[in-house]
């Protein structure tokens, strides 16, 4: 089995015909105080299984780990996933809060194990004063 995170986006959808359509994707958030707050983010992702896996469900999980590798966000979901198959699950954030800036971390995971991961940098920006 194969399963990558796409991006983050702005927005993100399924479309006719099995398409993925996915606006303002993004691994940088600027902010000027904080903790910093993001709502909403969309992460779509790609999951491939091959024809010698059998028909099944799978818990599937994306989960925001910090720089000090504290668990910020999660989302589960349930998925069956037949033999040869390809699918798009979108995870939608409702507000994630990011406590300082720096490096974050997006992972997907099956069945609790890491396939794919995707970085998020949090960065301070100083206010103009001219």
């Amino acid at each position: 089995m194969e399963a990558h995170i796409i991006g983050i986006a702005d927005f993100a959808n399924l479309g006719l015909n099995g398409t993925i359509n996915i606006i303002g994707m993004f691994n940088r958030l600027f902010s000027k105080e904080f903790p910093a707050i993001r709502s909403p983010a969309y992460l779509p992702t790609r999951i491939t299984s091959g024809w010698d896996e059998p028909d099944r469900e799978y818990l599937v999980s994306i989960v925001l780990l910090g720089k000090d590798g504290v668990e910020n966000w999660r989302s589960d979901s349930q998925i069956s996933l037949s033999r040869a198959a390809q699918i798009y699950p979108i995870f939608t954030t409702n507000t994630l809060v990011f406590s300082h800036p720096g490096l974050y971390e997006f992972r997907l995971l099956i069945n609790g194990e890491s396939k794919s991961s995707l970085a998020l940098e949090v960065v301070t920006i100083e206010e103009d004063n001219a």
